[in-house]
């Protein structure tokens, strides 16, 4: 199977193009200065080498809108956490024998770590599947990168350096239970107490996922059928002073009645549970 991560593919001629810089300051002090770069053309596509980045940063914006969505209808106490289950190799060797699809075997591969998972007391979240772990070609220690950055920059080459090891990256909800070490490999990564958490350990697993059709599965309660939108929009995102939090403007204006800088857009939407059957949080 040869299931593409992202950022690998040649960009077209001007993805990316068309970016300039304009230098914003605080609106409470001036003296608090930053760059703010804006424009660019993206082609959306995840395996693009300049435009992978935009599209996993929507693609994790949708999940943590999703994922607080389910917090607020049951308790604001009740976090998901993030947690990694992987696949053994005698796991792998019986699923590869079932099928020779490479679709159906992303779905048996899916279906089983969402089995183990369920063991553990995981009742609905998001998935994102890795199909990949880094072989020993890549370097233990790469100055100001990280090891899939590294892998990633190999370009179309990127397949020598990895093996077929599939794990799954999961935004969850439930109440999690101990497990048995010699049954399963499974990590408990640790709550995640905001929405800008989830959108971190959501890129994360996205930049080196294996790109599918459904790169990221809701299950549980939190899938479409039982966790429904009720209406969405994107709303702007205000740009903030890093130094005081306050709002940040742009400097050729001279004028403090000017809208603050839009950094972008963010998913808002409301949710209602079809399914009555949800564990309280706490």
């Amino acid at each position: 199977m040869l299931n593409p991560i992202p950022g690998t593919k040649k960009s077209l001629s001007d993805c990316g193009h068309g970016v300039w810089s304009r230098k914003v300051i605080c609106k409470t002090d001036p003296d608090h200065v930053k760059k703010r770069y804006v424009g660019g053309r993206h082609c959306g596509d995840p395996e693009c080498e300049v435009c992978w980045s935009s599209w996993a940063s929507r693609a994790a914006d949708r999940i943590a809108c999703r994922m607080e969505g389910f917090t607020n209808l049951q308790n604001p106490r009740y976090r998901p956490r993030h947690i990694i289950v992987s696949l053994d190799d005698n796991e792998i060797l019986q699923i590869e024998k079932k099928s020779a699809d490479p679709y159906d075997l992303v779905e048996r591969f899916k279906k089983k770590i969402l089995a183990k998972a369920a063991l553990v007391g995981v009742i609905g979240g998001a998935l994102i599947l890795h199909l990949y772990r880094t072989d020993d070609s890549v370097p233990s220690w790469i100055e100001g990168q990280k090891r899939w950055e590294w892998v990633r920059d190999q370009g179309p080459g990127w397949s020598g350096h990895c093996r077929v090891r599939p794990h799954g990256h999961i935004v969850a909800f439930g109440w999690l239970s101990g497990f048995d070490e010699d049954t399963f490999s499974y990590k408990n990564a640790g709550s995640l107490a905001s929405r800008e958490a989830i959108m971190s350990v959501a890129y994360y697993a996205l930049s080196h996922c294996g790109i599918m059709k459904n790169n990221v599965f809701y299950f549980g309660q939190c899938n479409s059928k039982k966790l429904v939108c009720t209406w969405q929009a994107l709303v702007s995102k205000e740009m903030r002073c890093p130094a005081c939090g306050d709002f940040m403007i742009y400097e050729e204006t001279k004028d403090w009645l000017v809208p603050w800088v839009v950094m972008g857009k963010t998913m808002m939407a409301g949710y209602q549970l079809k399914s009555s059957n949800i564990e309280p949080g706490g």
